[in-house]
């Protein structure tokens, strides 16, 4: 495969320094208590109502009934943030803290808004900046050992709260390719203070134990998404279509407005049906179909920029991306090759294709395991969000460790430099 080693960590969550010597204190008092908010969001954006947290209660489908597949990412703070309230490596005691997390989450903000008893934006982010001003814990080093979620990809952060988060703190979010929020941000971005997180898969595809799979050789090859985008055709995945065994790239378009329930539904049946599923980047190198090919055991082909996506995966540091998925070249960079396409499609025939010989076949066998066993334990947000944010919370305990600001076991293989 045209992809070179990048040295993926390989650790575990069962580190036993993180485990004994790894503790984070929550900030969610005034400005940063997001309760309310997480209320008003829920009745705001009409989901299903419980006090916090998933699985929700009854029906978790009722989730993509309710909303537009492009709304899912606003789920991530309402999983996120009860998890960390009930997290066991919680302290009440900042002084034993390695870690801050400032529990204002912008996304949840905006969209909990209007809600009674809570500012408008500006003003709420004002107290929010005014109370990290004054915190002794975060002038003692500038805020470079907080951390804080960033998930509104399309809207500013107010001053002078921007001010403080280009300053120090590092940053949560789910790509770091979304142009507006490292415009917006800037520093953190470039100086590599980011932690990333995965999408918010489908609830049809984010369950409790993976459906049994029934094959279908007709749909060897399954492409879920749309062939024709705003940001030009995918006409090389046509092509790839033509070239391999069992290709069943149709395109799915999601309805642009109301419930995406039977398409998801419909998609995720096709994905565990399917034995090869290829990702191509969708408005940023990464996108939600490399989630959900995990989730159904379909085996990933990640089709991104080979200089970003080293840098555009969650989890680094757990996760073996090379041993529960495959990567090639671009779309857009095997169209501009002479035969790119064609050599693509004879790699894939041979190794992963219907007639693959029994050694790959094993290999690939045993990288689907893998990628469930990953995904469930790092990636699922409505049956772990605990999961999540313990390899967040790891990430970013290796982050300041390589970044000089934490002492740690990894220091010196890190490298470390200061910030």
């Amino acid at each position: 495969w045209p992809w070179p080693g990048v040295g993926w960590k390989g650790l575990s969550l069962d580190d036993e320094a993180f485990l004994k010597s790894f503790r984070f204190f929550l900030l969610e008092d005034g400005p940063f208590d997001m309760r309310k908010a997480e209320a008003c969001f829920r009745k705001n954006l009409g989901l299903p109502l419980k006090p916090e947290g998933f699985p929700l209660p009854g029906d978790l489908h009722a989730l993509d009934r309710v909303l537009a597949a492009d709304q899912r990412l606003y789920l991530a703070e309402l999983a996120l943030l009860p998890a960390l309230r009930k997290h066991p490596l919680r302290t009440k005691d900042p002084d034993e803290a390695s870690l801050f997390f400032i529990g204002y989450a912008p996304l949840l903000a905006s969209r909990a808004y209007p809600c009674e008893g809570l500012d408008a934006m500006p003003a709420w982010e004002q107290k929010v900046a005014e109370a990290l001003k004054a915190s002794e814990h975060f002038k003692r080093r500038g805020g470079q050992d907080h951390i804080h979620l960033f998930m509104k990809y399309g809207q500013n952060v107010n001053p002078p709260l921007k001010e403080l988060y280009e300053a120090g703190p590092l940053v949560a979010t789910t790509d770091r390719s979304f142009w507006s929020i490292s415009h917006n941000l800037p520093t953190p971005f470039k100086k590599g203070q980011v932690v990333l997180l995965p999408y918010v898969s489908s609830s049809y595809v984010d369950v409790d134990v993976d459906p049994s799979r029934r094959m279908d050789p007709t749909s060897w090859y399954f492409f879920r998404g749309t062939l024709f985008r705003r940001f030009g055709a995918r006409t090389e995945l046509v092509e790839l279509g033509r070239q391999v065994t069992g290709a069943s790239f149709e395109g799915h378009k999601m309805p642009s407005k109301g419930p995406q329930e039977d398409v998801l539904q419909n998609t995720s049946r096709l994905m565990r049906a399917s034995s090869v599923c290829p990702c191509p980047q969708g408005d940023a190198p990464t996108s939600g179909r490399l989630f959900e090919a995990l989730a159904t055991g379909c085996l990933a082909i990640v089709m991104s920029p080979r200089d970003i996506m080293t840098n555009d995966l969650p989890f680094p540091s757990l996760i073996d991306w090379d041993a529960i998925s495959l990567f090639s070249h671009s779309l857009e960079f095997l169209g501009t090759r002479t035969r790119g396409v064609a050599r693509l499609a004879k790699q894939l025939e041979r190794t992963v294709g219907p007639q693959a010989d029994v050694h790959y076949k094993r290999r690939t066998g045993a990288m689907r395991k893998r990628a469930l066993e990953a995904f469930h334990r790092h990636m699922s947000y409505f049956r772990n969000p605990e999961g999540v944010v313990s390899s967040m919370l790891f990430e970013a305990w290796i982050l300041l460790q390589a970044k000089g600001v934490l002492e740690g076991p990894y220091v010196e293989a890190l490298g470390a430099e200061k910030f």
